[in-house]
Protein backbone atom coordinates (compact mmCIF):
# COMPACT_ATOMS: atom_id res chain seq x y z
CA UNK A 1 0.00 0.00 0.00
CA UNK A 2 2.61 2.31 0.57
CA UNK A 3 4.30 1.76 -2.69
CA UNK A 4 1.25 2.51 -4.41
CA UNK A 5 0.84 5.97 -2.30
CA UNK A 6 4.38 6.50 -3.38
CA UNK A 7 3.42 6.29 -6.98
CA UNK A 8 0.06 7.69 -7.18
CA UNK A 9 2.13 10.59 -5.54
CA UNK A 10 4.18 11.24 -7.92
CA UNK A 11 2.30 10.70 -10.60
CA UNK A 12 0.09 13.46 -9.01
CA UNK A 13 3.13 15.81 -8.81
CA UNK A 14 4.03 14.72 -12.34
CA UNK A 15 0.84 16.15 -13.85
CA UNK A 16 -0.95 12.82 -14.46
CA UNK A 17 -3.92 12.74 -12.26
CA UNK A 18 -5.92 10.20 -13.63
CA UNK A 19 -2.91 7.81 -13.54
CA UNK A 20 -2.51 8.68 -9.83
CA UNK A 21 -5.99 7.90 -9.47
CA UNK A 22 -5.74 4.86 -11.07
CA UNK A 23 -2.90 3.92 -8.94
CA UNK A 24 -4.52 4.54 -5.38
CA UNK A 25 -7.37 2.47 -6.36
CA UNK A 26 -5.76 -0.56 -6.50
CA UNK A 27 -4.85 0.11 -3.31
CA UNK A 28 -7.09 -1.38 0.17
CA UNK A 29 -8.68 1.25 1.80
CA UNK A 30 -7.26 2.28 4.93
CA UNK A 31 -10.64 1.97 6.86
CA UNK A 32 -10.73 -1.69 5.90
CA UNK A 33 -7.66 -2.20 7.63
CA UNK A 34 -6.41 -2.58 11.11
CA UNK A 35 -3.06 -2.13 12.79
CA UNK A 36 -0.54 0.80 14.27
CA UNK A 37 0.45 2.36 10.71
CA UNK A 38 -2.76 2.49 9.51
CA UNK A 39 -3.60 5.92 9.71
CA UNK A 40 -0.45 6.84 8.09
CA UNK A 41 -1.79 5.55 5.50
CA UNK A 42 -5.08 8.37 5.48
CA UNK A 43 -3.11 10.81 3.47
CA UNK A 44 -4.01 8.49 0.37
CA UNK A 45 -7.35 9.47 0.76
CA UNK A 46 -6.47 13.04 1.29
CA UNK A 47 -4.75 12.90 -2.21
CA UNK A 48 -7.36 10.82 -3.57
CA UNK A 49 -10.09 13.47 -3.02
CA UNK A 50 -7.22 16.41 -4.35
CA UNK A 51 -7.13 14.41 -7.58
CA UNK A 52 -11.29 13.90 -7.92
CA UNK A 53 -11.68 17.35 -7.60
CA UNK A 54 -8.72 17.95 -10.00
CA UNK A 55 -10.81 15.67 -12.36
CA UNK A 56 -13.70 17.80 -11.77
CA UNK A 57 -15.32 14.67 -9.63
CA UNK A 58 -16.66 17.28 -7.19
CA UNK A 59 -19.32 14.79 -5.91
CA UNK A 60 -16.92 12.16 -4.97
CA UNK A 61 -14.22 14.85 -4.10
CA UNK A 62 -16.70 15.68 -1.28
CA UNK A 63 -17.26 12.38 -0.04
CA UNK A 64 -13.50 11.79 0.58
CA UNK A 65 -13.23 14.45 2.38
CA UNK A 66 -15.75 14.26 4.26
CA UNK A 67 -14.76 10.56 5.36
CA UNK A 68 -11.88 11.93 6.86
CA UNK A 69 -13.56 14.74 8.43
CA UNK A 70 -15.99 12.67 10.05
CA UNK A 71 -16.29 9.62 9.35
CA UNK A 72 -12.95 8.18 10.86
CA UNK A 73 -11.84 8.44 14.25
CA UNK A 74 -8.30 7.95 12.63
CA UNK A 75 -8.11 10.84 10.90
CA UNK A 76 -7.87 13.29 13.16
CA UNK A 77 -4.44 14.86 11.88
CA UNK A 78 -6.38 15.71 8.56
CA UNK A 79 -9.79 16.39 9.75
CA UNK A 80 -8.70 19.90 9.75
CA UNK A 81 -6.60 20.40 6.04
CA UNK A 82 -9.44 18.07 4.76
CA UNK A 83 -12.48 20.50 6.29
CA UNK A 84 -10.67 23.39 4.48
CA UNK A 85 -10.48 21.67 1.44
CA UNK A 86 -14.09 20.74 0.97
CA UNK A 87 -15.26 24.35 2.12
CA UNK A 88 -13.15 25.65 -1.18
CA UNK A 89 -14.78 23.19 -2.70
CA UNK A 90 -18.10 23.82 -1.46
CA UNK A 91 -17.86 27.50 -1.99
CA UNK A 92 -16.85 26.96 -5.57
CA UNK A 93 -19.95 25.05 -6.54
CA UNK A 94 -21.54 27.61 -4.40
CA UNK A 95 -22.96 25.21 -1.77
CA UNK A 96 -22.79 28.44 0.80
CA UNK A 97 -24.44 26.71 3.45
CA UNK A 98 -22.20 23.74 3.45
CA UNK A 99 -18.99 25.58 2.90
CA UNK A 100 -19.51 28.40 6.09
CA UNK A 101 -20.10 25.31 7.97
CA UNK A 102 -17.10 23.69 7.09
CA UNK A 103 -14.55 27.08 7.50
CA UNK A 104 -16.33 26.99 10.84
CA UNK A 105 -14.92 24.03 11.89
CA UNK A 106 -11.56 24.47 10.40
CA UNK A 107 -11.79 28.18 12.97
CA UNK A 108 -13.63 26.17 15.70
CA UNK A 109 -11.00 22.90 15.26
CA UNK A 110 -7.46 25.07 14.53
CA UNK A 111 -8.46 28.56 16.69
CA UNK A 112 -6.11 27.37 19.72
CA UNK A 113 -3.84 25.86 18.01
CA UNK A 114 0.10 26.29 17.75
CA UNK A 115 1.18 29.90 16.06
CA UNK A 116 2.67 27.77 13.19
CA UNK A 117 -1.16 27.09 11.99
CA UNK A 118 -2.76 30.60 12.91
CA UNK A 119 -2.07 31.91 8.89
CA UNK A 120 -4.76 28.93 7.95
CA UNK A 121 -7.01 29.74 10.64
CA UNK A 122 -6.74 33.37 9.34
CA UNK A 123 -7.27 32.24 5.65
CA UNK A 124 -10.21 30.07 6.67
CA UNK A 125 -11.70 33.39 8.87
CA UNK A 126 -11.25 35.54 5.60
CA UNK A 127 -12.82 33.52 3.17
CA UNK A 128 -15.46 32.72 5.39
CA UNK A 129 -16.08 36.24 5.53
CA UNK A 130 -16.43 36.61 1.84
CA UNK A 131 -19.10 34.37 1.16
CA UNK A 132 -21.70 36.66 4.07
CA UNK A 133 -20.90 39.20 1.18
Amino acid sequence: MFASGLRGLVLEMTGHHEAALGELARAPEPGLLNGPNVTTLLSERFLRASLLDRLDRSEEALAVYGSLIFGNPNSIVLAIPAALQRARLLARLNRLVEARRDYQTVIDGWRHADAILQPVVDSARAELSRLHR
